[in-house]
């Protein structure tokens, strides 16, 4: 987020309801947070290939690509996140 801007739950019904409209119901986010850093290559591109392999459980070893890599570690605590929200319904295929 930018300096001085905070995540509200009408910023996160926009975020989600901007998803769904440019793309489809099924690309919107269960959940949308705020960090505080994200990770970026040495070229300047973010890294979400290993943010979502660390969401997803995998343990992950930055390479020498990762510019800013304890920006990944900001990301370990989202990995069991429906156990800590207590979520217990399923998606409905």
């Amino acid at each position: 987020m930018r300096s001085g801007r905070k995540l509200t739950p009408a910023l996160i019904d926009r975020i989600k309801s901007a998803i769904r409209t440019s793309l489809s119901p099924r690309h919107v986010p269960a959940y949308v947070f705020d960090t505080t850093d994200i990770p970026y290559t040495v070229n300047g591109k973010k890294i979400e290939i290993a943010v979502k392999q660390i969401v997803s459980g995998s343990d992950l070893k930055p390479s020498g690509t990762v510019a800013n890599p304890e920006s990944l570690q900001l990301y370990y605590k989202y990995r069991d996140i429906e156990s800590l929200m207590d979520v217990k319904t399923m998606a409905k295929l």
